[in-house]
């Protein structure tokens, strides 16, 4: 009877053990979150027929097109070495200058600082966001070491945004208590058009991403990690069908922080 009880006993803890075993990691699911920084060289020449097109004003330095991106993205899968499925967008922002020009001014203008003339310029804040359903498949190299690659598809949008304003010196008049003259309007007018105000250009999106980098296991659940992507805008009516649709490719990097389980 004792051998029995025994042999039962022996029996229920190997199958107990056999179902408690801990999963290895690639059948192991979870979740984790990423917020990324980086830099996105676009490609501006779509943008560039429209401002001169439009505007026609000088000085816009197109070339420099480097743009300080921000975005993150959450997904699910296998903790290592497996297929992961998720969700992101990302951002960025970059601003120019036009040449100054000179131009008559309007007659309230003239009755209150006594200049006939305005040095004007346009600041030209241009921005870019998209989101998307991301894949990506990741692989082991050690421990604490993985590689990742895939890609997104989604939308998006451009948009550059003409703020027009006077072009005044750094230094401005003060009333005598030192503070800025409230009563000083850069609404004026030049030309039968606002010197001080906004207008904005939109062009939606298609967007392709293929990317691919590593990262780095700090703890279980923080890793570190980095990227480099190309993504593809594409267009169908561009800045209005006045212009027609645009393909662009534009690479970039970026520096990923995870916080969860899946890398």
């Amino acid at each position: 009877m004792f051998k029995r009880m025994m042999v039962a006993v022996v029996v229920t803890g190997l199958v107990m053990s056999a179902f408690g075993q801990e999963l290895p990691e690639e059948k192991k699911t979870g979740g984790a979150g990423c917020f990324e920084i980086g830099f996105t060289s676009l490609d501006l020449e779509p943008l560039e027929k429209v401002v001169k097109k439009d505007l026609d004003k000088g000085g816009f330095d197109f070339d420099r097109n480097i743009f300080f991106t921000i975005g993150g993205q959450g997904y699910f899968g296998p903790h290592r070495n497996g297929i992961r499925l998720g969700w992101g967008g990302w951002g960025g922002y970059n601003s120019k200058f036009s040449a100054i020009w000179s131009g008559r001014a309007d007659s309230a203008y003239i009755d209150r600082a006594g200049d006939t003339l305005v040095d004007s310029v346009i600041q030209l804040h241009t921005l870019f966001a998209h989101t998307g359903l991301i894949l990506e498949r990741s692989f082991s190299l050690t421990k604490n070491l993985n590689v990742f690659a895939g890609g997104m598809i989604g939308g998006g949008i451009m948009a550059a945004i003409a703020d027009r304003r006077s072009s005044k010196g750094a230094f401005r008049e003060i009333d005598n208590d030192y503070d800025y003259d409230d009563d000083d309007d850069d609404s004026l007018k030049f030309e039968g058009e606002f010197l001080s105000g906004t207008s904005a250009a939109l062009a939606p999106l298609f967007a392709f991403d293929l990317h691919g980098g590593l990262t780095y296991s700090v703890t279980n659940w923080m890793h570190l990690g980095i990227d480099a992507s190309a993504v593809c805008y594409y267009s169908n009516t561009g800045f209005g069908y006045k212009y027609g649709n645009f393909m662009t490719v534009n690479p970039g990097v970026r520096v990923r922080v995870i916080f969860g389980n899946v890398v």
